[in-house]
C-alpha cells in the first residue's frame, strides 16, 4: 500500500511539473501574439493607446463600429474592444483590465444585445493567458466565469482550448508569427448578405431566440456603471442595427431594451436605439443578421458619430 501512494504521489508531482512546464510557454506565447483573439488584450499592455473614446461588446462591437470613420468625422482618437462571443462578465473583466492599465476615456460606449443581461459564460476564453493578472483573475472568479481550479492548477485552463495552445507554442518557439487584423480592434466583414445563419438560428428556437433578464448580471452592470461615473468616466449604452428578420423572432426584445433604458438612467446616462433605423431594414448593409458588413458598418458608425458631436460634442469636447 505504501508503495503504491508513493507512486501515486510520484506520477501526480511529475504530471503537475509537466503541466507547469508546458503551461509557461503557450502563457508567454499568447501574451506577446497578435493573433486577433488575444491582440487587443495584450496591446492593452503595451503601452498608452490614449483612447478618447471606447467601444466594448460582443462581436457586435467588434464588426459594427468603424474606429476609422469614427476618428475621422470626430477628429478623436478611439479604441474597439469588442470581441466575438465576449459575453458581458468578460467585456466587464477587459474594460476594467483597460483603466488599470491604460488612461480613463471620455466615453465609453456600449453594445448592447440580447444577450448583456443573462448570466452566461463565454466560449471563447480569450483571458486564459492573462489570469494571473489580478484584476481579470479576481473579477472572473467573483462572477463566476472561472474556478480556483482553472487559476491555479497547470493546464486546467487550456482544457478543449487546442487552438489558442498551439498558438501560444507557436508564437513563443517563433514557429510562426500571427498578424493582427484588425484596425484598432475594429474588424470589417465582407460585403455580401448571408441569410443561413438566421436559418439556423430559427431552426434551433421554432417558438422564439430567449431573452433572459438575470438579477445577478443587471448588479454587475449596475457595479461597472457606478464606478465608471464615480471615475469620471461618462458612459452610453447602444443597440446597434440588426436586420429585421431576427429581430421578429426574439422572445422579448422589448425587456432587453427596457431594461438597457433603465439601467443607462440609473446612472445618467441613455439608450440610443437603432435597432429599427433604416439600415436595419436593408441587407446592402449586413453580412449577416446581427452583423453589419463594412459599409454598413461605415454608414452607421458614420451617423453615431454625428449624433455624438451633436448631443455629447460640446460636453465631451469632440468639437
Amino acid at each position: 500500500m505504501k508503495s503504491f501512494l508513493k507512486n501515486l504521489l510520484l506520477f501526480a508531482s511529475l504530471s503537475v511539473l509537466f503541466a507547469t512546464l508546458l503551461q509557461y510557454p503557450i502563457d508567454q506565447g499568447l501574451r506577446k501574439t497578435d493573433f486577433h483573439l488575444f491582440h487587443d488584450w495584450n496591446r492593452i499592455y503595451r503601452g498608452p493607446l490614449d483612447a478618447e473614446i471606447l467601444i466594448i461588446g460582443s462581436s457586435r462591437a467588434k464588426h459594427n463600429y468603424s474606429v476609422p470613420v469614427l476618428e475621422g468625422t470626430l477628429s478623436i482618437s478611439a479604441y474597439n474592444l469588442g470581441e466575438a462571443a465576449q459575453k458581458s462578465y468578460i467585456q466587464m473583466a477587459k474594460l476594467r483590465h483597460y483603466l488599470h492599465h491604460q488612461a480613463p476615456p471620455k466615453l465609453v460606449v456600449f453594445n448592447i444585445d440580447t444577450d448583456s443581461f443573462e448570466d452566461l459564460s463565454t466560449r471563447s476564453k480569450t483571458y486564459m493567458p492573462y489570469l494571473s493578472d489580478s484584476i481579470i483573475g479576481r473579477e472572473l472568479a467573483r462572477t463566476g466565469e472561472v474556478t480556483a481550479f482553472m487559476r491555479y492548477f497547470p493546464l486546467v485552463k487550456y482544457f478543449g482550448q487546442f487552438e489558442a495552445a498551439k498558438v501560444g507554442l507557436q508564437e513563443y518557439f517563433s514557429w510562426h508569427q500571427y498578424e493582427n487584423p484588425k484596425t484598432k480592434g475594429y474588424q470589417a466583414l465582407p460585403g455580401t448578405y448571408n441569410k443561413r445563419h438566421v436559418e439556423e438560428v430559427i431552426r434551433l428556437y421554432p417558438k422564439g431566440i430567449p431573452t433572459r433578464i438575470d438579477t445577478k448580471a443587471l448588479a454587475e452592470w449596475d457595479r461597472l456603471l457606478g464606478e465608471l461615473k464615480a471615475a469620471g468616466v461618462d458612459i452610453l449604452l447602444v443597440y446597434a442595427p440588426e436586420y429585421q428578420t431576427i429581430q421578429a423572432h426574439y422572445e422579448d426584445k422589448g425587456a432587453v431594451l427596457h431594461t438597457a433604458r433603465q439601467l443607462a438612467l440609473r446612472h445618467g446616462s441613455a439608450l440610443w436605439d437603432y435597432s429599427d433605423h433604416p439600415i436595419s431594414h436593408d441587407t446592402r448593409y449586413f453580412h449577416g443578421d446581427t452583423h453589419l458588413n463594412d459599409v454598413g458598418a461605415e454608414e452607421f458608425t458614420r451617423v453615431l458619430a454625428v449624433r455624438l458631436q451633436e448631443e455629447l460634442g460640446e460636453t465631451l469636447g469632440f468639437k
